[in-house]
């Protein structure tokens, strides 16, 4: 959504005569109120006080319909401080689920570009299941010192696919694997000049820091990042929330979520929202309850130790199918043939992964 205003339809005026009348300037913040939700400049919550605020003549609504009822430019702006959604009515141009490496990639490339964001993060730290990756990121870059190339990668990658192979994705994943590790080397700061070659891979190009856990490290820079943004107000952090259901308009279009608290006293659902959500949790390999995602696609896995974390119970597939969306290599869940046993815990279900 575009941060300007200009060229938004003018709000006709009901009358050809000048707005004194009340009835006039009921209608006319009345119809600037609709206009403003109809380009969804302003959410739906925002456009209903306003309406109300309309119909009870509130005064400086009123003064506002009089001199700005037809310009909308200056109607949404000078709106903003009249009304108990007053400071929320600069809604988030996006809401991201999860927290993870995909949710604040996606978070902070919304931010560097000027958009303002909420992170909804189910558990109370940031991270997921990002947080435990210890193997590392596998990229072809022409700088890794290696004589890998982009046709190296890809034909690894299809045939470790097999029959799932989907050629596209592939493509999307190989192409754009160097320019998202130097994203992460320039703008986040992560150290990620130790190359390795792991299976499957006919040349190094696994990339990871010369100390630490990959994982951790991406994390701990990502939020970093992200979090530089929080003194402005352009990034909202909300954790220990749990998204319920995803909101949609008359059209179907997703613009908004409604989350639950699970911590502290109120725990009523809340409405938030944006003309942008992005789903970036999903993973439910830690979900061993009767009716989940793995008894249903693969039982046989039930009784294996997994290295997600307990958070992992699909809860993004569930909002995307309620919603009518289709799902693909739900069978696909992998599988490692080493983790880390902690001896006074031996039959704990959940491990680290013992990375080659």
């Amino acid at each position: 959504r575009s941060k300007e205003t200009t060229g938004l339809p003018m709000a006709a005026p009901s009358s050809s005569k000048t707005l004194l009348g009340s009835n006039e300037l009921v209608d006319a913040a009345v119809g600037a109120a609709a206009e403003l939700g109809r380009a969804g400049l302003i959410s739906t919550e925002r456009e209903a006080e306003l309406v109300s605020l309309s119909f009870s003549k509130d005064a400086n609504l009123m003064i506002l319909a009089k001199h700005y009822g037809t310009d909308l430019d200056k109607f949404l702006l000078h709106s903003q401080s009249i009304g108990t959604l007053a400071e929320d009515s600069g809604e988030p141009d996006a809401i991201v689920v999860g927290s993870g490496l995909a949710g604040l990639s996606a978070t902070l490339n919304i931010l560097d570009r000027g958009g303002k964001v909420i992170v909804i993060e189910k558990e109370h730290r940031l991270g997921g299941n990002s947080n435990k990756a210890s193997s590392g990121i596998n990229a072809c870059c022409p700088t890794n010192g290696t004589d890998d190339f982009v046709e190296a990668f890809r034909n690894d990658t299809i045939r470790s696919a097999g029959d799932a192979a989907q050629l596209p994705l592939i493509s999307t994943l190989i192409e754009n694997s160097g320019a998202a590790v130097e994203w992460l080397r320039d703008r986040v700061g992560v150290d990620l000049s130790l190359v390795a070659q792991l299976g499957g891979h006919v040349f190094k190009r696994t990339h990871r820091p010369k100390n630490g856990m990959v994982g951790a490290e991406v994390i701990y820079g990502m939020q970093k990042a992200v979090k530089a943004y929080e003194k402005s107000g352009m990034v909202q952090i909300i954790t220990d929330t749990a998204v319920q259901s995803l909101i949609q308009d008359e059209e179907g279009k997703v613009i908004g979520v409604e989350v639950k608290n699970l911590k502290g006293d109120d725990n009523s659902p809340t409405k938030l929202m944006a003309p942008n959500v992005v789903l970036a949790t999903g993973g439910f390999a830690a979900d061993r309850r009767n009716g989940s995602y793995l008894a249903k696609y693969r039982p046989e896995l039930l009784k294996m130790p997994a290295t997600a974390g307990e958070f992992s119970t699909g809860d993004g597939i569930t909002l995307a199918t309620a919603l009518g969306a289709g799902t693909i290599d739900m069978d696909k869940v992998q599988i490692h043939p080493t983790g880390w046993v902690d001896p006074n815990d031996p039959n704990n279900p959940s491990k680290t992964l013992a990375a080659e």
